[in-house]
């Protein structure tokens, strides 16, 4: 009798289906790594502006509401290749709105992610209504807020968008 010298076909076939399991097992979780990851670059970028904000507000005593001033933060420098748009929203005295439009790989509805960071004050509710009660930029609270769609890959902190 032959001793047998090699892998039969069989063999191969089996080793190559296991790969093929595990590989559609991997390439997801790789995907979603990616895009925290990327996220996470995003949110590196957000910290710059925020801390101008608190500076700002240490200085003024206020957030900036001027397109003149909010346009000294630089948004529109190319920090990342995921961002598609980065913008201040302001819609009152007491808090102004980081957006930040991202564009990640492979998301569910391919759609651009929207990841928003509001600078507010804090508030007491009296009586008389809520009223914010800041009097150091230390009290400034940030809020996250991440589009639905992408609310897998964001950081333990933000919430989901209502848009």
């Amino acid at each position: 009798m032959k001793q047998q010298k090699g892998f039969t076909l069989v063999e191969l076939m089996i080793v190559i289906a296991i790969i093929g399991v595990l590989m559609s097992m991997a390439l997801p979780a790789y995907q979603n790594y990616v895009n925290k990851s990327k996220l996470a670059e995003v949110m590196a970028f957000a910290a710059k502006p925020k801390a101008q904000i608190t500076e700002f507000y240490a200085m003024q005593g206020r957030f900036p509401t001027q397109t003149s001033e909010l346009e000294r933060f630089n948004l529109n420098a190319n920090y990342s290749t995921h961002i598609q748009s980065a913008r201040f929203i302001t819609s009152a005295g007491n808090e102004i709105t980081l957006e930040i439009t991202v564009k990640l790989d492979d998301v569910q509805t391919n759609q651009d992610i929207k990841l928003n960071l509001k600078a507010s004050l804090p508030t007491t509710t009296s009586e008389t209504g809520t009223v914010a009660t800041a009097t150091d930029p230390n009290g400034i609270v940030w809020t996250c807020q991440v589009s639905k769609n992408a609310i897998d890959f964001a950081p333990l902190n933000c919430e989901a968008l209502s848009i």
